[in-house]
């Protein structure tokens, strides 16, 4: 028997009875259907900011040692939920995956193959082997030239431009990677990115 996260669960029954609401509201006799509607999008709106602040969330908590101060990590915390209240930008979890991975010193590599050292042809990614290789080295998944962009300008200080950047297949892509580089080093799954899809 598959075991399902008690957030997943509860997180999917807030979400249907907050849209029922919704619906309900933009009934005639509930008054102006534009009411409704506006509800229902709101709690979409505030619910999918809500499943990018548990995955953050439970990131800092995979990687904080128990009573041990790590005011970093609270800051990076405190940065994220302050840009999610202000903001909904799309790779702001991979992005905040990336600089704790590199706060927790296992940032990957991304300017040369990790392999050879070749600065050109960097074509693939493995988490294994802690970052890109080269079109001759091959190892791990293709990476796209943008995705490897936007994950250099994430440990690179343009942060504030990455979290800029609309919805893409690069950005996808930046995600899944982020991901896999988080389960390899971390040794755990987000539990609470099942929330985002």
């Amino acid at each position: 028997m598959t075991e399902v996260p008690a957030g997943t669960g509860r997180y999917r029954l807030l979400r249907k009875r907050l849209l029922r609401r919704g619906a309900a509201l933009s009934t005639p006799k509930a008054g102006a259907a534009s009411a409704g509607d506006d509800f229902a999008a709101r709690s979409e709106f505030y619910l999918d900011r809500l499943g990018k602040a548990l995955t953050i969330a439970e990131a800092v908590d995979q990687v904080v040692q128990d009573k041990q101060p790590n005011q970093e990590a609270y800051r990076m915390l405190c940065g994220a939920l302050e840009t999610l209240q202000k903001s909904d930008p799309v790779l702001i979890v991979p992005a905040f995956m990336l600089k704790l991975l590199a706060h927790e010193g296992v940032a990957p590599v991304l300017d040369e193959c990790v392999i050879g050292g070749e600065a050109t042809d960097l074509e693939f990614f493995d988490p294994r082997v802690g970052g890109v290789t080269c079109a001759a080295h091959q190892r791990g998944r293709r990476v796209s030239s943008s995705a490897l962009e936007l994950m250099r300008a994430t440990l690179g200080g343009a942060l504030a431009t990455v979290l800029e950047v609309q919805q893409a297949p690069h950005t996808d892509e930046v995600s899944t990677i982020a991901h896999r580089l988080w389960e390899f080093h971390i040794e755990r799954r987000l539990r609470s990115t099942e929330l985002l899809s």
